[in-house]
């Protein structure tokens, strides 16, 4: 079923369900209308810049903080994008490629109480149904840029530096860094450049107001405190 939060729930509320459910963002309702969509992302810019005072101390009622006053803190989430069930995938396409992460579907079929029924599709829902028919679409040749490697695709730019965060930092100006830079995740390296493990906005899914101040701590601590103490490597890959 589709998860939602009533507009005036608080941001408190939002990170456990999105913890719960394994979540990035929500869809926002009013009067049983869709009125928004709230991400991880955007709490994590509210939280980092928010639910702290110029000295440095904590505002713990941050969390109260009804989640439609943080909806659509980016471009992301500034638009509810929905589509019916019969349109064609490439129809998702134009919103996706905007850096839009799911989309809404209405369905045929409505439910016991006569509502229509949606349901929601990702761009991980949109890559996962590529890969799995990717081996016939190269075998048919329909799509020549399926064989092809990522160097010849130029899907990345070249010669861009990647940005990193050092592990001698607290998360608190981690979250920062992600916020001022405009990324949603980032390697954590050490002194010598390694990459350590990654911090991302999805690290802050299930915080609540006590745990606040573990943000103000070193950003390896605070993984480890969030993540049972254990630190995973991102995944990489080659071009």
């Amino acid at each position: 079923d589709l998860i939602c939060i009533g507009t005036d729930e608080p941001v408190g509320k939002a990170l456990q369900l999105m913890k719960e459910h394994g979540l990035l963002s929500l869809f926002i309702t009013k009067n049983e209308q869709f009125t928004g969509v709230v991400s991880i992302y955007d709490i994590m810019t509210f939280v980092a810049f928010g639910a702290f005072r110029m000295d440095g101390t904590v505002t713990y009622t941050a969390l109260d903080t009804p989640i439609g006053d943080i909806a659509g803190t980016h471009e992301e989430t500034r638009q509810v994008w929905c589509y019916e069930a019969a349109e064609p995938i490439s129809a998702t396409m134009e919103a996706l490629s905007k850096g839009v992460h799911r989309v809404l579907v209405k369905l045929h079929d409505k439910g016991p109480d006569g509502r229509h029924r949606y349901k929601v599709v990702t761009q991980t829902d949109i890559i996962a149904h590529l890969s799995r028919h990717a081996a016939e679409h190269k075998a048919s040749g329909c799509d020549p840029n399926v064989g092809k490697d990522l160097e010849e695709l130029h899907l990345y730019e070249e010669g861009k530096t990647v940005l990193t965060v050092p592990s001698t930092v607290t998360a608190l100006e981690a979250f920062r860094k992600l916020e001022v830079r405009d990324h949603t995740c980032m390697p954590i390296v050490d002194e010598k450049g390694a990459i350590i493990t990654q911090i991302s906005a999805s690290d802050l899914r299930g915080l609540e107001e006590y745990d606040l101040p573990k943000l103000t701590t070193n950003v390896l601590e605070y993984l480890r405190f969030r993540r049972g103490g254990r630190l995973t490597h991102p995944i990489t890959c080659s071009k």
